[in-house]
């Protein structure tokens, strides 16, 4: 589809353009009544209408309730030079049929690229009869098992395989000089700042070691990047979906890549349970992990390295939610899951256990 194919704003997203699109895959479509029930800001914006169509949409059995999702916000412009927007598209575009991924039906995905912009047109999840994830209702330990293979599937079915490098080339070497936005919330004396803000309430006194800190993020920096397997990115609980017969799914497929295993499924455990059922039920849950990859052909994790792997990673949910915009995610949802995280980090030690992965690299 062209970029004329992707509105500029939610005003442009009118009946015509519905029809328009709709049409691509459905010829005939015709689009007679559209109405905007509500809309939620984040990182991009998702908007909710009701639609009702011609008989070509009718026998296209087109729902009545669609989703459209594309960036409509101030920081639009900003996110858009991560890529973030485009992946998403060509996700549900090219690489959604080719995974065992439980995602959301979509019925169009356009991509602007000069703008580096994408729309896509979903599903009510609803109307499907799933139930989403959120910080304040924490899951079960179930649900959380569920999830766990459904990622072992994801995270098997290319590990170490060459299509990784079809679909993610390795990346040109980063230019010295050359600044991430993000690379600055990894230094000391700003990490300093985020210990300071109200959602750092939850992390004991000991955590709070900005130079500690620093020093364990860019040390699963270093780990995260391993190139092992295709996997989600942003695997944290408001990212998933539980349909009603138990079987997990993800959606906001926009931070998708090649790497870590472990990236995922420490994301995932730390923000989706509470901290009582975590310090119960984790070491089952990891090896549940690694018993589903088995299943999946992958055999070269034991338990003790995953186990390893897992309590190192913590790291990450502990930072990111410490720096993440409110834009993103409101206060309730980063201080949770800070919440969580710090008892996780602290529990196992990470800041130690990453410390002792630094000395025996650099021995």
């Amino acid at each position: 589809m062209s970029e004329s194919m992707v509105p500029a704003s939610l005003g442009a997203a009118t009946r015509e353009w519905f029809s328009q699109v709709l049409a691509s895959a459905h010829p005939g479509v015709q689009v007679e009544t559209l109405e905007l029930e509500r809309v939620i800001h984040g990182t991009a914006t998702k908007a909710k209408f009701h639609l009702s169509y011609n008989d070509a949409g009718k026998r296209a059995g087109l729902p009545p309730v669609m989703w459209l999702k594309s960036p409509f916000e101030a920081h639009t412009e900003v996110i858009a030079k991560m890529g973030i927007y485009l992946a998403e598209g060509r996700f549900y575009r090219d690489l959604r049929p080719r995974l065992p991924v439980n995602a959301p039906r979509t019925f169009f995905t356009g991509l602007d690229e000069a703008r580096g912009v994408a729309v896509v047109l979903m599903e009510d999840f609803e109307a499907r009869g799933a139930t989403l994830g959120y910080a304040t209702r924490p899951a079960s330990v179930d649900q959380v098992a569920s999830t766990l293979e459904e990622l072992a599937r994801m995270h098997a079915h290319w590990w170490r395989s060459r299509e990784l490098d079809r679909v993610f080339p390795p990346p040109p070497a980063r230019n010295p000089g050359e600044a991430s936005p993000f690379d600055r919330y990894r230094e000391p004396e700003v990490i300093e700042q985020l210990l300071e803000g109200a959602r750092a309430d939850g992390v004991p006194r000991h955590l709070r070691d900005p130079a500690a800190m620093s020093r364990a993020v860019k040390v699963w920096q270093e780990m995260q990047a391993e190139r092992i397997c295709f996997m989600h990115g942003d695997s944290h609980y408001g990212n998933v979906f539980y349909d009603p017969d138990g079987a997990s799914g993800h959606y906001d497929w926009q931070n998708y890549h090649c790497g870590h295993w472990c990236h995922d499924v420490s994301y995932f455990m730390g923000t989706a349970l509470r901290v009582r059922d975590r310090e119960r039920s984790e070491r089952d849950l990891v090896q549940h992990y690694v018993d589903c990859l088995r299943a999946g052909g992958v055999d070269e994790i034991s338990f003790d390295a995953a186990w390893l792997t897992y309590r190192q990673f913590l790291i990450y949910g502990l930072w990111i939610f410490l720096a993440n915009w409110e834009e993103m995610q409101p206060f309730e949802v980063n201080a949770t899951y800070v919440t969580r995280f710090a008892a996780a980090v602290s529990d196992h030690d990470t800041y130690g256990l990453l410390a002792k992965a630094r000395e025996t690299a650099e021995a």
